[in-house]
């Protein structure tokens, strides 16, 4: 279906040998872990950050997932049987689902007198119709619009529809998506669209029993602290600001840790529970830390596992990226994963100043050093962005771009050939908050601007503001950060898409007819023939161009001790917890050891 993935499929009856080896977990196996933020949603609609598509995900499944020990992003199914089966003309995707997975036990399910009923095709029919509800505000809605034939439409007849008629609304048919029995899905398209897998990865399109959302949800149609799905775990309890706890879920359907793994993989210890059922815990104990800080807590086995904060980066991370050795003798370990997490200075293309001097627009981006910017911002955890994709979206390497990159000689050369230098004023940058660290990078990126000869003000706004400031258009330069949704070139290369503006996914009003000719041919592809061609020429338009300036990418480091097996942090692989193992005896022993 896509181009970026292949599928692999592991015959069942293969796998159901391995099914014995782990009936039941020797000894209670229950996970700590900790994270300085509180989820902010577990409906899967609504769950947009890392951390609650991480909780989610252990509840709620989706149709495909990423296979957990690859190094690129592979697509396999979950509660989908196969892969997709796509028509000649790629507009129509039937998908048919595994039978006798089933919803957690829930008093929600009434006419069967709590236990978990089946789930349908009709239940992903729900979910996806779900996510265009207007008064939800799902975050999956720019990634469907104009996508689903009818779905459009759909949405427009919702606008004005009470809270308690919404259900009724909901059971009208949309012609581009209809469950053809209780087993098969099936979507018809507006145009090909091949990041379609990749989008049924998403914990937003996670089937819901409806009888949940019904009985559970609020004014805005938002599920807030009542929980059942298909997934390993069930919501045990979940306390606001302090802490979420998930329990083992016994009903939960076959599912097998993996068979074959990447190099990366096989060759430090992850196919240790090959083809093991799953999940392999009885349980997850997450502690929501706020302020306060967490990392001794960890170094002494209080938590099983944790993120590296900042503030012990240095201390835990050597230069080349690997476990400082001196944390290596405590038998602690360190996972290190690309992030989805990106982050720009994006000129205001409609600004009368910026938008329209392009010589400008390149002495700025000249004038930025982004190591030092990112080293700022995120203590050195992190890596510089390439114009247009960042690290693990590329299809294939791109050719090189000549990229504006630091050159403060240079900026003064843009600068004095551009319409602002004659100017007195001060070029203006939005920063995202008003905290210390957005004002020393504000300090640094002034510091950086003088030394090409240029003025710059910063407007520090307060981040529940920041979001309007972008959508109403009233800025020069704003520092913009992206949280990628799936690891395809379309989810980065939209945000300079000229018509996404219309759905805030182009925060800088980019309008380009070559670029918008060149994303066509990436967002729906005839084939995978040319792309790379297609990627280097948009990177050399954009660097040629200059609407943004890329800056950094995020890596994600977690650190865990000896006593955790097949631990992984991939902000992309949502489902992560049912393949962790915990040994409660090496636990124990190592703790007893040092005290």
């Amino acid at each position: 279906m896509n181009r970026l993935i292949t599928f692999l499929l592991v015959p069942a009856s293969l796998l159901s040998a391995f099914t014995a080896c782990n009936k039941k977990n020797e000894k209670t196996a229950i996970f700590n872990t900790v994270n300085i933020e509180d989820a902010r949603y577990l409906d899967p609609a609504r769950a947009a950050d890392a951390f609650s598509q991480r909780v989610s995900g252990a509840i709620y499944e989706p149709l495909y997932q990423y296979h957990y020990l690859e190094d690129g992003f592979r697509l396999i199914p979950l509660v989908a049987a196969d892969i997709p089966s796509v028509s000649k003309d790629r507009l129509v995707v039937t998908i048919r689902l595994q039978q006798g997975i089933r919803f957690q036990d829930d008093n929600s399910f009434k006419k069967n007198n709590g236990r978990g009923r089946e789930v349908r095709a009709s239940d992903f029919v729900y979910s996806i119709k779900r996510l265009v509800v207007p008064s939800l505000k799902s975050p999956a809605w720019p990634l469907l619009q104009g996508k689903i034939t009818g779905i459009d439409e759909f949405r427009a007849s919702l606008a004005k529809i009470p809270r308690d008629k919404l259900g009724e609304v909901l059971d009208k048919p949309v012609s581009g998506i209809s469950a053809l029995d209780d087993y098969t899905l099936q979507f018809k398209l507006v145009k090909p669209w091949p990041q379609l897998a990749h989008f049924l990865s998403t914990t937003y399109t996670a089937a819901i029993p409806r009888e949940i959302a019904e009985d559970h949800s609020d004014e805005t149609y938002t599920i807030l602290v009542h929980h059942a799905g298909s997934g390993p775990f069930r919501l045990r309890k979940w306390e606001r600001l302090n802490s979420i706890s998930l329990e083992r879920n016994h009903g939960y359907h076959p599912d097998f840790y993996p068979m074959t793994a990447s190099k990366r993989f096989s060759s430090t210890g992850y196919l240790g529970d090959f083809g093991k059922s799953l999940p392999l815990l009885d349980g997850i104990e997450i502690k929501i830390a706020g302020d306060k800080d967490y990392w001794n807590d960890f170094l002494e086995g209080t938590y099983d596992a944790a993120p590296v904060p900042a503030s012990a980066f240095r201390q835990t991370v050597s230069q080349n990226g690997l476990l400082n050795p001196a944390l290596s003798t405590k038998a602690i370990r360190i996972n290190t994963e690309t992030g989805n997490r990106c982050f720009y200075i994006i000129f205001n293309m409609k600004n009368g100043l910026v938008g329209k001097d392009r010589n400008l627009r390149q002495a700025v981006a000249a004038s930025i050093d982004p190591v030092k910017l990112m080293e700022v911002m995120n203590g050195g955890m992190s890596r510089p962005l390439g114009p247009a994709l960042p690290s693990g979206f590329r299809e294939m390497e791109p050719a090189a771009i000549k990229w504006p990159k630091f050159n403060p000689a240079r900026a003064k050369q843009l600068f004095a050939i551009s319409g602002f230098s004659k100017s007195s004023a001060a070029i203006e940058l939005e920063m995202p908050g008003t905290d210390t660290l957005n004002k020393k990078a504000g300090t640094l990126l002034i510091g950086m601007f003088e030394a090409a000869g240029m003025k710059l003000k910063i407007n520090y706004i307060i981040p529940p503001e920041f979001p309007g400031k972008l959508a109403d258009g009233k800025f020069q330069l704003a520092f913009f950060g992206w949280a990628a949704d799936y690891p395809d070139a379309e989810n980065i290369l939209r945000l300079l898409y000229g018509p996404a503006r219309i759905n805030g996914l182009n925060p800088g009003s980019f309008e380009n007819f070559f670029f918008d000719s060149l994303f066509a041919k990436i967002e729906s592809p005839a084939g995978t023939a040319g792309i790379q061609k297609v990627i280097s020429e948009i990177e050399a338009l954009i660097a040629e161009e200059a609407p943004w300036i890329p800056v950094y990418q995020n890596i994600e480091y977690h650190a865990y001790h000896k006593w955790v097996t097949n631990y992984r942090a991939s902000p992309f692989i949502s489902n992560a917890f049912k393949y962790y193992r915990l040994m409660p005896d090496v636990k124990n022993r190592k703790l007893s050891e040092e005290d």
